[in-house]
């Protein structure tokens, strides 16, 4: 080894280095973004260029694509599963509304015969 620089890897460093600037500096801000995150595809691979980058492939830090794969099937399960939890209490809130309106229009009746009632006869009074 004589110490020597070849100036084709410096371009390489430098390219590199602009590269992490532009992930650190823009893509990773605007994936936070409520507006802008939703089209930054796969934060997953913003993570492989910046491990690639870094000379830490072999550290085996970031998942591999299988395992971001599997990762990203059981966030966007459980997405849909707090999606439609929060329809249920949505639900749930318009029959309270619609019993506690029942029971100033007819004050004299029981809630628990009158939601019965309701029910057995499809939603109708």
């Amino acid at each position: 080894m004589d110490g020597s620089f070849h100036v084709s890897g410096i371009q390489a460093l430098l390219r590199d280095n602009e590269t992490m600037q532009a992930i650190k500096e823009v893509i990773i801000p605007l994936s936070t973004h409520p507006r802008f995150g939703p089209y930054i595809n796969h934060p997953y691979r913003a993570l492989k260029a910046i491990e690639e980058r870094t000379n830490l492939t072999d550290e085996h830090l970031i998942a591999t694509e299988k395992e971001a794969s599997a990762i990203e099937a059981q966030q966007q399960e459980q997405q849909a599963q707090a999606t439609a939890a929060m329809e249920r209490g949505q639900d749930l809130q318009e029959a309270q509304g619609v019993a506690d309106l029942m029971g100033k229009v007819l004050p004299g009746m029981d809630r628990a015969a009158t939601g019965a009632r309701m029910a057995n006869d499809g939603g109708e009074m």
